[in-house]
């Protein structure tokens, strides 16, 4: 169990929320006989803790030693990873699933540079992260020092704010805690990562760096003597005035509607269903939602666009609402811009918690930044006077044609149970099989789901008294920059936010060879992830949604994908299972992977299940699925 600064009072920093000190008003310990770089650092993290944070991610090195050194005695609970890269890919892991803004502690030079990557997928999902990056001190930079690099700037335009600070007792502490405080702020109301680099200069260890008294940093006695943050920002959500809601549900309550789920969060979803429930109108779910599979839902756009008769009841629809962004499925994303070329969206609106512009299309008339879930009861508080148009009737025959391409697929996707395993058989029973939390790769594994998948299967009815009770899939992906780098070292972040001292849940995720491979450094924080984890990665030798580009088949071309993008590989993750010491089963026929699926969920271990299949398959199956149902 952690301790408190100075040994004094036992924390429980690894479960409890920064507000349980508060509640208790236990002040904060300065470390006994500490230098500056060691105060410093601990008041650093005191304050991340007292606003909240809960986790901090450290990669190991010299220069950020005083930090590390610091962890040991916060609240803050600590995840190691010797690569920087994956340990910044698992802290937006843990912020995505908790919802809260974690710290990463790096040291100086290129294990800065390692961050870019999540940083990037952090800043275009909208997930705050704290880059809390040691550097050398200005003496030492561009003068050819030892991993001394310009770390100003180094993530350009992909932040909300950063900051440069050099420890000293000539700054009053109060000037730091309260830009530390803004910074935070502006993390998440802007929902994007901030930068605090972070020059440190030697003397780093303790024993080594000269004691200082605390006096001299002229630390507030109002901050020091309580568990209160130095700055307390007061953040809400921009919420509409009712009367402009009202006003808003006014114009388009006599029209038809139809509601799309992006990417949503559990408590998003439920009210999106409700929502749905209200206005009377279809929902159209991603794969992102959690919400396919479920009652009423439509869960099938690609098919039900490519269905003459069920794109014609599509196309009546006269108001769109979407909910929350980056839709997976191509063939939405184009019927509904084709809609708004032609002028027949009377009206459209995007709720979305970011600020930040997602109308890759500009065809949006209207769009609200706020929390989703919040905007939805607003939306529903609307109609409670108003009479808003139901067409029960256009409703039930989307709906009826749902289940009738539903069962259509599952008829066409049954008569190919036996033989060699194929990917959209697979990602169809990976999503029926799954527990309630799982995380879907980027490329072809996530197009397959949003195409095919059911989700999981319940027998809830879709009804006011019983939305309750519906339990949506907690989906994850990375779908901000859509890369094929850092998804384990995400999913394993995930999955540990997930876990709790009193829970314990299943987790799987499903991932291409080519993602594997592209973060097999992350093995290593699934081979130490303590609870079950079952990764099924799908082989098709190299880059199998690239078998989908229209490339001539001629004769002087035939080898042009292969070469140029498909880039067949060869490898099995048989050896990288056993290097990591991760139990590893392989399949090879559709049969078989149900039983050892269902055997690897119920392991209290992590494991990888690689599921090999032919070159090229996807895209020609995907090619006849269109086929079949247009």
């Amino acid at each position: 169990m952690p301790v408190q600064a100075g040994g004094s009072v036992p924390l429980s920093g690894s479960t409890s929320n920064a507000s349980d000190r508060s509640t208790l008003n236990i002040p904060f310990k300065l470390p006994l006989a500490a230098g500056l770089n060691q105060l410093f650092a601990s008041i650093v993290l005191e304050e991340l803790a007292r606003l909240g944070v809960q986790h901090i991610c450290l990669a190991p090195g010299s220069r950020s030693a005083p930090l590390a050194l610091a962890a040991q005695t916060s609240r803050l609970k600590q995840h190691w990873h010797f690569d920087e890269r994956g340990l910044a890919f698992k802290a937006l892991g843990l912020a995505k699933a908790s919802g809260k803004p974690v710290v990463i502690v790096t040291t100086s030079g290129s294990a800065v540079a390692n961050l870019l990557p999540a940083v990037v997928e952090a800043f275009q999902t909208g997930v705050p992260l704290i880059l809390l990056t040691a550097d050398r001190p200005p003496e030492l930079i561009n003068c050819a020092a030892n991993q001394a690099i310009i770390q100003q700037g180094i993530f350009s335009n992909y932040l909300a704010a950063e900051t440069n600070w050099l420890p000293t007792i000539e700054q009053p502490i109060a000037s730091y805690l309260t830009e530390l405080d803004q910074l935070l702020f502006n993390a998440q109301s802007q929902q994007a990562p901030v930068h605090i680099n972070l020059m440190l200069r030697e003397p780093l260890y303790p024993g080594v760096e000269q004691p200082i008294n605390p006096e001299l940093l002229r630390i507030p006695a109002r901050w020091l003597n309580s568990a209160q943050v130095f700055t307390d920002y007061l953040q809400s959500y921009p919420q509409l005035e009712q009367s402009y809601c009202n006003r808003l549900v006014s114009s388009f309550s006599a029209r038809k509607g139809l509601i799309i789920t992006g990417d949503l969060s559990t408590e998003d979803s439920q009210a999106a269903l409700q929502l749905s429930q209200v206005f009377g109108w279809p929902l159209v779910a991603d794969i992102q939602s959690g919400l396919k599979g479920l009652p009423g839902v439509l869960s099938h756009s690609d098919l039900l666009l490519v269905n003459p008769q069920s794109k014609a009841l599509l196309d009546q629809a006269e108001v769109l609402i979407q909910l929350g962004p980056r839709l997976v499925c191509k063939r939405l994303g184009q019927w509904i811009t084709a809609k708004a070329n032609a002028g027949n969206w009377h009206n459209s609106l995007m709720i979305s918690r970011q600020p930040q512009r997602q109308d890759p299309d500009h065809l949006f008339h209207q769009r609200w930044t706020a929390d989703v879930a919040k905007a939805c009861v607003q939306l529903i508080q609307a109609i409670e006077n108003q009479t808003i148009k139901n067409d029960g009737v256009w409703l039930k025959a989307l709906q009826n044609q749902q289940q009738q391409l539903s069962t259509k697929l599952d008829d066409w996707l049954d008569s190919q149970q036996t033989g060699p395993a194929d990917e959209m058989n697979i990602s169809r029973q990976f999503l029926q099989l799954a527990p309630s939390a799982i995380f879907v790769g980027n490329s072809l594994p996530v197009r397959l789901a949003e195409m095919v998948g059911h989700g999981r299967q319940t027998s809830s009815q879709n009804t006011c008294e019983q939305l309750e009770k519906i339990q949506c899939q907690q989906v994850f992906t990375n779908r901000g920059a859509s890369g094929i780098d850092g998804l384990l070292a995400s999913a394993v972040g995930v999955a540990s936010a997930l876990q709790t001292t009193v829970t314990k849940q299943k987790f799987s995720m499903l991932l291409g060879d080519l993602s594997l491979l592209h973060d097999l450094n992350s093995l290593e924080l699934l081979a130490n992830f303590d609870d079950n984890f079952v990764l099924v990665v799908i082989n098709n030798d190299g880059g199998g949604i690239f078998h989908m580009l229209p490339i001539p088949a001629d004769s002087t071309t035939s080898t042009l994908g292969r070469d140029c993008f498909q880039r067949p590989h060869g490898r099995k993750m048989q050896q990288a299972a056993a290097m990591f010491a991760v139990d590893y089963q392989p399949v090879t026929e559709l049969a078989q992977f149900k039983p050892v699926y269902q055997q690897a969920l119920n392991s209290n271990l992590p494991s990888i299940i690689e599921v090999f299949t032919a070159p090229g398959s996807a895209a020609q199956q995907i090619k006849q699925l269109i086929k079949e149902f247009s």
